[in-house]
C-alpha cells in the first residue's frame, strides 16, 4: 500500500502524451522537474528546472528550451562544475573534458592526449636586436686565448655580445639578455633564431694548405639550464682564395655570414650566437658599422639578431 501511494504521488502530473511533471502541472518536455513550482513560459522562471525535450531528447538545466544535447544556459547561476579523472585521453575518448586540479587548467581529449583549453591566446615573444659594439667573448683557446676582445680574432670561437635590443613585445616566452646575447626560454616551445654579422674589409687567410679553412662560420649553440651543450647549428660559407696575397700579405675582402635555426626548447634552456673565421692573425677585425651624428654613434646595418617564438 505504501509503495502504491508513493508511485501515485510521483506520477501526480502526467498528461495523455506520457509527459511527466514533478512540481509542475503542465510539463514542457517528456520529463520536467520544477523544484520551486514556479515555472511559467519564460526562461527566467525556469532557473531551477530540469527538462528532457519531447522529440530531440535534449536536456535543459535552468531553462525550458534546450537547443543542444545539454543546455545549461539560464538567466542566472548557469556555471558548470567540472571534475578531474584518472582516465587517459584514449580511455576517455575524443571530446571528453576535465578540470586538472594539478595544473589548474581545463583540458580536452583529442583521443590521444589531454590538451589544455587556452582561454586567452598566448602572445608569442619576439625579440629584435642590433650589434652596435665591437665586443666579443671568446670562450676557448684558438688563435687567441679565452677572453673579451674588441673585434673578431683569428680562428677562435667567440660569442657575439653587447647587443642593443630594438624590439621586445613580451617576456612571457623567454628573456633575451642584450649584454651576453643569450636567450632563455620561459616555457616549452619552438623558437626560430637568426643572426647576421659583417666585418670590415681586411685580410682573410686563404693559404693553399690543409691547415687553413676558407670558411666563415655563424653558429647557434643550445644549452640546458646548467650550461651543458645539447645541440648546435653551424651555418658556414667560404670566401675567395685570392682574398690574401701569399707573397706580400696584401689583399682585402669583407667577411660576413648568417645563421637561422629552429629549436624545440624546454623551460630554462638557452641559445647564444657565435662566430668563427680564419683571419689575419696579427689583429682582430672590427665589425662593419657606420658612424653618424655628432657623437659618432655606431649604427649597425649588418649585425642583427631576431628570435621568434613559434
Amino acid at each position: 500500500m505504501i509503495i502504491f501511494l508513493t508511485f501515485s504521488f510521483f506520477f501526480l502530473y502526467m498528461d495523455a502524451n506520457a509527459q511527466i511533471g514533478v512540481g509542475i502541472e503542465q510539463p514542457k518536455g517528456i520529463l520536467h522537474i520544477d523544484p520551486l513550482k514556479n515555472t511559467i513560459n519564460t526562461i527566467s522562471s525556469a532557473t531551477d528546472d530540469f527538462l528532457v525535450e519531447n522529440t530531440t531528447g535534449n536536456i535543459a538545466i535552468g531553462n525550458n528550451s534546450p537547443k543542444v544535447k545539454l543546455d545549461v544556459r539560464g538567466a542566472t547561476e548557469s556555471a558548470i562544475g567540472l571534475g578531474n579523472t584518472s582516465q587517459t585521453a584514449i580511455e576517455a575518448e575524443e571530446g571528453a573534458i576535465r578540470y586538472n586540479a594539478t595544473s589548474k587548467k581545463i583540458q580536452y581529449s583529442n583521443g590521444i592526449e589531454w590538451n589544455d583549453v587556452i582561454i586567452n591566446p598566448i602572445e608569442k615573444s619576439v625579440f629584435i636586436a642590433t650589434k652596435n659594439s665591437q665586443e666579443v667573448v671568446c670562450y676557448t683557446q684558438g688563435g687567441v686565448s679565452p677572453g673579451t676582445y674588441n673585434g673578431m680574432p683569428h680562428r677562435t670561437p667567440c660569442y657575439l655580445t653587447s647587443w642593443t635590443q630594438k624590439y621586445n613585445n613580451s617576456n612571457d616566452g623567454g628573456i633575451f639578455n642584450p649584454t651576453s646575447g643569450e636567450f632563455t626560454a620561459k616555457r616549452d616551445g619552438v623558437f626560430t633564431a637568426t643572426f647576421t654579422f659583417a666585418l670590415a674589409s681586411g685580410m682573410i687567410r686563404a693559404l693553399p694548405n690543409a691547415s687553413d679553412n676558407n670558411q666563415i662560420e655563424a653558429i647557434w649553440r643550445l644549452k640546458d639550464s646548467n650550461g651543458i651543450e645539447i645541440n648546435a647549428v653551424k651555418c658556414a660559407n667560404n670566401f675567395p682564395s685570392n682574398s690574401r696575397n701569399n707573397t706580400n700579405d696584401a689583399g682585402s675582402a669583407p667577411a660576413a655570414s648568417n645563421c637561422t635555426a629552429s629549436f624545440y626548447m624546454l623551460t630554462g634552456q638557452k641559445i647564444r650566437p657565435e662566430a668563427w673565421i680564419d683571419l689575419d692573425p696579427s689583429q682582430q677585425k672590427l665589425f662593419n658599422s657606420t658612424s653618424s651624428g655628432s657623437g659618432a654613434t655606431l649604427t649597425s646595418f649588418y649585425n642583427n639578431l631576431t628570435i621568434i617564438e613559434n
